[in-house]
């Protein structure tokens, strides 16, 4: 039992993944199920920002650094119709060879990626004072030490470092993106890519 829980009061945890702009949430459609003890949405406000309310959940928000290669990325899926998350899942890889992107196209995902991900982060906050905020790219880097921050975080016992937290999963993509983009040069026209060159 590596996931064992460290406070034996709790006698349930319950975790979940949910994209809340999927299905048109906002902080105030969730409040009333994690306290209770608040009946109104103004209630919630004031007693979340006064720290009166004993945390109940723990949010987790995964981000990336780079949301040029999250756009790439993105990109490819579409055009593939299809999101694989790992290498060995694709079954023509022909497809990931260097190509022309789109960069109109491309510039309008980076803009879009990047609202979402500050509304992600604003809306964590609006549900709890300490959401923890992880980067993919950490993952990648450094996946034994950003899985026992998580564990300790929602208070469970870290696993042993010979543990694959990778599960075979291969990153698809390469890291350098002269690699995927044909027309990789032209990307130094956009200002929206600048920052992640």
């Amino acid at each position: 039992n590596n996931l064992e829980v460290k406070n034996q009061d709790k006698k349930q945890i319950i975790g979940c993944t949910f994209n809340p702009f999927k299905y048109k949430l906002e902080s105030h459609n969730l409040y009333q199920l994690i306290y209770p003890v608040c009946q109104t949405k103004r209630k919630f406000w004031l007693m979340k920002n006064l720290l009166k309310i004993k945390t109940q959940i723990k949010i987790i928000v995964l981000l990336r650094k780079n949301v040029l290669k999250q756009s790439v990325s993105l990109y490819l899926a579409k055009e593939r119709n299809k999101w694989e998350s790992s290498l060995h899942l694709i079954e023509n890889q022909d497809i990931l060879r260097k190509k022309e992107f789109d960069l109109e196209q491309l510039q309008n995902i980076v803009f879009l990626l990047c609202e979402k991900s500050t509304k992600l982060t604003q809306f964590a906050y609006s549900l709890t004072n300490d959401p923890l905020i992880i980067f993919y790219e950490d993952f990648l880097q450094e996946t034994q030490k950003v899985f026992n921050l998580i564990f300790k975080y929602v208070g469970a016992s870290p696993v042993e470092n010979s543990f694959d937290l990778t599960a075979g999963y291969k990153k698809i993509l390469s890291e350098d993106l002269r690699d995927i983009i044909a027309n990789y040069q032209e990307l130094y026209q956009y200002t929206a890519f600048i920052p992640y060159l």
